[in-house]
């Protein structure tokens, strides 16, 4: 199979949301519709990496694409492949986030990336060269992150739900739990600005569908949780499960969240280096 095929194949998986399968006999039997995965494609049908490659293709610019391309190509028919790509994805993840959301310019990922791919080549653990972090400067600019990575971002959250099983299919919005109109007579104790900040807090906000997102509207958060129970996204279950939402609700998932992503990047990162070494 020439590169080209196998870089086509890749992309399957991480834009078309695909598995690779045998396409003259894409399922196992017909009953069981569990999918006949190519010989030596296996990683296409695992969730970790699933999700990881879903994560990273909405980051906010392609410096993302040029290590997976080049860390596919080159360590594909490695034994380990599978396990060594879930945490080469995962300390991908990190250290481009981390330097986008510190510096948010191109220009800081281009020599590291240019690095990384030169140290890629036959080589299940590259180092990866994108310096120290100071984790208290990332957690502040989390809160209310540039749009180009929020949509990353939701979906980390989104991923860190135990119910959340595989990819979240492509398509969906933004909703903001605690509506962008709201009712100032039950907020008067709060200025306007205040509350118009908090709203676009990475607290505020999840992945829905477009449906639930459009019928939830507006409305007050009693509303919006019959739309939620029918979303596909185990993350609005979740928040289906509090019975009021106010801006306390807010502050309070804030700090939740960035003390969890901090945790989960953190885990990854030590993880990736662990096996390095």
């Amino acid at each position: 199979m020439d590169n080209l095929q196998l870089i086509l194949n890749l992309y399957k998986v991480a834009l078309g949301q695909e598995r690779l399968v045998d396409p003259e006999q894409p399922f196992k039997d017909k009953e069981s519709k569990i999918p006949n995965i190519l010989p030596g494609e296996e990683w296409s049908d695992d969730c970790s990496i699933r999700k990881s490659l879903d994560i990273l293709s909405s980051f906010a610019n392609d410096y993302w694409n040029y290590p997976i391309v080049t860390y596919y190509l080159s360590n594909k028919t490695n034994a380990d492949f599978k396990e060594a790509f879930d945490k080469f994805l995962h300390k991908l993840i990190v250290d481009l986030l981390y330097t986008q959301v510190i510096a948010n310019n191109v220009n800081s990922l281009k020599t590291p990336v240019m690095n990384l791919d030169l140290k890629i080549i036959d080589n299940l653990h590259p180092d990866f060269d994108f310096g120290d972090k100071d984790w208290a400067v990332f957690k502040q600019n989390i809160v209310t992150p540039h749009f180009k990575l929020e949509r990353m971002l939701l979906k980390i959250v989104a991923y860190m739900e135990p119910n959340q099983t595989d990819v979240m299919l492509s398509g969906w919005q933004v909703e903001h739990i605690f509506s962008q109109k709201w009712d100032p007579s039950v907020y008067s104790q709060l200025p306007a600005e205040e509350i118009k900040q908090l709203i676009e807090h990475i607290g505020n906000k999840m992945p829905l569908e477009k449906i639930p997102n459009i019928m939830a509207g507006n409305n007050f958060f009693s509303k919006k949780r019959a739309e939620y129970e029918k979303s596909d996204i185990a993350l609005a279950h979740s928040i289906r499960q509090y019975t009021s939402w106010d801006t306390n609700s807010i502050r309070m998932r804030d700090e939740m969240l960035v003390r969890d992503i901090q945790s989960l990047l953190e885990s990854w990162s030590k993880e990736y280096d662990d096996v390095a070494e």
